[in-house]
């Protein structure tokens, strides 16, 4: 785990509006830049030199701070899987109905980004990860 990460998704988002006066159209664009905070197996990422002074019963070890920890790297974690859900019920074949349900709106931040995924969107995907055995696990 990097320490000294802030242990958040970031997502900046430039809006252009276009007015044409002579048609009355105005045409909106959107531009999201999304760094997003890394999944880690939670088991790794709470890795502690022995009991803590101050840490509780029911995680041997643990300080208010790692339990902190502990519940942002499963919300984090909860969000990407929600992320790579919406990713994959949009790559299926639609049903007989005709009716694909996509839960956008299951996370924050598949929320935000939904208009990324459908219409005329165009989307990148930079990823970057450790080229290390020992990480290998959590790059699948």
């Amino acid at each position: 785990m990097n320490h000294s990460s802030s242990r958040s998704h970031l997502i900046f988002t430039l809006t252009i509006t276009q007015t044409d006066e002579k048609l009355q159209a105005t045409m909106r664009s959107r531009f999201h830049m999304v760094d997003l905070a890394g999944c880690e197996r939670l088991k790794r990422s709470m890795l502690s030199d022995g009991p803590a002074p101050g840490s509780s019963p029911s995680f041997p070890g643990a300080t208010p701070r790692d339990r902190d920890q502990r519940r942002e790297a499963g919300a984090i974690n909860r969000s990407l899987t929600q992320l790579a859900l919406v990713i994959h019920r949009l790559t299926q074949p639609v049903a007989g109905s005709g009716i694909r349900h996509v839960p956008y709106r299951d996370s924050m931040l598949t929320r935000l980004l939904a208009d990324s995924f459908g219409g005329s969107s165009k989307t990148c995907l930079i990823i970057t990860c450790s080229p290390l055995q020992k990480d290998r696990e959590e790059t699948k």
